[in-house]
């Protein structure tokens, strides 16, 4: 007798979700929302408030769920965060640090408005002397 043995394979077992497939901040988006729609049906117990609820509501779920580039709005979070605050300081240009030990050019960019020479110039100037 023949015996074959049936080999599966599974893949890797997903450990990112609080609640299923629910990640922490969707959930947190979500409990605002419904937080949010509570707030409003209390304060105006109508049909006008309903549709407000329903509304913000939805929005979250909204924000929560629906993809922008492969993320959602709740994703995008912490990287607009992050332009924000780096436009509010007028820090929107990246400076690499790689360049900045060129030829005993230390302290550039800490030392921009105190002597440290760029990148680009320090390497002019380690050209120049060979």
């Amino acid at each position: 007798m023949n015996e074959e043995r049936l080999a599966y394979r599974f893949g890797p077992v997903e450990r990112r979700g609080l609640l299923g497939q629910v990640r922490a901040g969707q959930a947190g988006v979500i409990a605002a929302g419904a937080a949010a729609a509570i707030w409003i049906l209390d304060q105006d117990p109508t049909g006008a408030g309903v549709f407000l609820g329903v509304i913000g509501f939805g929005a979250a779920m909204i924000v929560a769920f629906a993809p922008l580039g492969r993320r959602t709005p709740e994703e995008w979070a912490p990287v607009a965060v992050s332009f924000a605050l780096r436009w509010a300081r007028r820090r929107l240009r990246f400076r690499s640090l790689a360049g900045s030990k060129i030829d005993g050019c230390a302290g550039w960019p800490e030392a921009t408005g105190g002597g440290g020479h760029e990148p680009s110039r320090a390497r002019g100037l380690a050209r120049a002397r060979e």
